[in-house]
C-alpha cells in the first residue's frame, strides 16, 4: 500500500487553488554529472516568484525511465517543500496535519479583500503546532496576497 501522495494527487489538489489565485508552477532541469538539478518556481501574475533548487541523484546511468522517475520524485517533493505541505495517505496524525495546512492555505488564497486576508492572517500565521516550513509557506502566501490587494 502506497503511503505518499503521488505527483498527480498533489497537482490535482493544488492546480485549481493556484490557478484561481494567479499562481503557477514551473520546473526546469539541468544535468549536473550526479543526475539532475531540478528548479521549482512558484510564479504569481504580479511578477513575484519564489524558487527552490534540489539535486535529483540518478542511480542507473543511461536509463531514461530511472531519469524520469527521479525527476517525478523530485518534482513531488520540491513542490511539497516549496509550499510547506506534507502528505500521507494513511489516516493518521500526519494526514490531519496536512489537511490543516491545506485548509489554512486555501483560506488565505480565498481572501477577496485585504480585511479578509488580515482576518485569515490572524487565524493562521501564529497557529500553535505549525512547523517552521509551514509558517514560512503561510507568510509567503500572505505576502503575495497582500501585494494583490495593493
Amino acid at each position: 500500500m502506497r503511503k505518499y501522495a503521488t505527483l498527480n494527487a498533489v497537482m490535482t489538489f493544488l492546480r485549481p487553488i493556484l490557478e484561481n489565485n494567479g499562481f503557477s508552477l514551473v520546473h526546469t532541469t539541468l544535468a549536473n554529472g550526479r543526475g539532475a538539478a531540478l528548479e521549482t518556481i512558484l510564479l504569481h501574475t504580479s511578477g513575484e516568484y519564489i524558487s527552490s533548487t534540489i539535486d535529483v541523484p540518478l542511480f542507473k546511468n543511461n536509463d531514461p525511465q530511472a531519469y524520469g522517475s527521479g525527476l517525478t520524485y523530485g518534482r513531488r517533493y520540491s513542490i511539497m517543500a516549496l509550499l510547506g505541505l506534507t502528505a500521507q495517505e494513511e489516516d493518521d496524525d500526519a494526514q490531519a496535519a496536512m489537511t490543516t495546512l491545506q485548509e489554512r492555505l486555501s483560506d488565505l488564497f480565498s481572501a477577496q479583500t485585504i480585511e479578509e486576508l488580515n482576518s485569515a492572517r490572524m487565524r493562521h500565521e501564529t497557529a500553535v503546532g505549525l512547523e517552521k516550513v509551514d509558517v514560512w509557506a503561510i507568510k509567503a502566501v500572505i505576502k503575495v496576497m497582500s501585494e494583490k490587494f495593493q
